[in-house]
């Protein structure tokens, strides 16, 4: 094992012993590999998951949680869709959002020396080894392969090819990050609309699958791809990595993200005025927030610095969970206008 610089070990000429006082624990292993997994950002997987999941089953929750919570004896049928349910958690999760970050960050470990973003990581600042970072991603992506069977051949053909969009994204030769556009491409359909049919294949045949509602997941999760790219631009031109926003600029980027929030938004108000999936009842409460994330967009992004980056995507999610929460429970009945 070849330590991190700031913790090489004392060795004098006339000893033959290493102080073991600075031997890297486990649990601080753990913690620098939880650094990297950013578990907020697995929402970018199990968010599109649950979605899929509630338009499919019509519960916010599997039936199992609401009879222990009324003291019901769980029938067996609720008790097998709670262990699917958490199963499909863990593989979208940890194991696929975990395992995607863990692999990209492997092979951008040079080029994080000098972001901004990733730069104080424990990785670029040589507090963890890559072959650590390297075994772990593996390791959750054949664990996330092996759940996933349990749940249908379907979803793990779903799941494999997430891995392997993830793979093909940060591996050379391939590297579609370096791809200008692919690498958009890649986010958009493997976590807005692959994930998003994981979560209704568990329940429903694929050809039912609301297909305008994938395109709206695809155009959510590029609104919130897009300004990562801008925040990266300077490491990643330095680096030659060609980005959406190193090939075509800050300002195309830009753009292309205020579009994604438009089409987003723009699909829900469809699907509610033509009563797919939803109905004109929702449109009279939920258009407030659809305006809200394209005039907000734009004008904290506008000036495309670090910070304004980071509240561009923090308020966009903060939108979309209320924005979402309303659909969802709307669309399961919680609550009605008329």
């Amino acid at each position: 094992m070849s330590w991190p610089n700031r913790y090489d070990l004392f060795r004098a000429d006339d000893m033959s012993f290493e102080d073991e006082s600075y031997t890297i624990s486990p649990l601080k292993i753990l913690r620098y590999l939880m650094k990297h997994m950013v578990p907020i950002f697995w929402g970018v997987s199990v968010i599109p998951f649950y979605i899929g999941w509630v338009f499919a089953t019509r519960k916010l929750f599997p039936t199992y949680i609401l009879d222990i919570l009324s003291s019901r004896t769980p029938t067996t049928a609720s008790v097998d869709e709670f262990i699917i349910f958490i199963i499909c958690l863990m593989v979208m999760g940890p194991f696929l959002g975990g395992s995607t970050l863990l692999y990209n960050d492997y092979w951008d470990s040079e080029i994080d020396k000098i972001s901004r973003r990733k730069g104080l990581f424990p990785l670029p600042q040589g507090l963890l080894e890559g072959k650590t970072v390297l075994k772990t991603s593996i390791l959750f992506m054949g664990l996330a392969l092996v759940l996933a069977i349990f749940v249908s051949l379907l979803f793990w053909l779903l799941v494999t090819s997430c891995i392997i969009l993830s793979l093909s994204y940060s591996t050379p030769p391939i590297r579609l990050k370096n791809r200008a556009g692919l690498d958009v491409l890649t986010n958009i359909f493997g976590s807005g609309l692959l994930c998003s049919i994981a979560g209704w294949i568990v329940a429903q045949p694929i050809h039912e699958y609301p297909w305008v509602w994938g395109l709206t997941s695809m155009s959510g999760v590029g609104a919130i791809y897009i300004p990562t790219t801008i925040i990266d631009y300077k490491s990643d031109k330095v680096a030659g990595l060609y980005t959406f926003a190193v090939r075509f600029g800050k300002k195309t980027a830009f753009i292309f993200g205020i579009l994604c929030v438009v089409i987003a938004n723009s699909l829900v108000i469809y699907m509610g005025m033509t009563n797919y999936l939803f109905t004109p009842e929702l449109v009279m409460v939920i258009w407030p927030i659809a305006l809200a994330q394209v005039i907000l967009y734009p004008i904290i992004l506008r000036k495309m610095t670090f910070k304004g980056i980071y509240w561009t995507i923090l308020t966009l999610c903060v939108l979309l969970v209320i924005g979402n929460g309303l659909l969802l429970t709307y669309y399961v009945g919680l609550w009605r206008i008329f």
